[in-house]
């Protein structure tokens, strides 16, 4: 007489799928907390330079004669 063979549940590539998914999910939410702490850069008030905007002819190149 045949016998009737169960199906196992968890199939090994029924969890690769499930664990590739949790780690695509894990790694962007990861990224995205890190790229939305926003970056600092302190820099000393001695090195900022402001002068006023004046306009000008614009030069695409710098000529230089080495």
């Amino acid at each position: 007489m045949d016998r009737i063979i169960e199906k196992k549940k968890w199939t090994f590539k029924k969890i690769a799928i499930i664990a590739s998914a949790v780690l695509f999910v894990i790694f962007f939410g990861y990224s995205f907390l890190i790229s939305s702490s926003g970056k600092k850069l302190n820099i000393e008030a001695e090195r900022i330079t402001i002068s006023e905007v004046k306009q000008d002819n614009f030069c695409e190149f710098i000529p230089i004669n080495g």
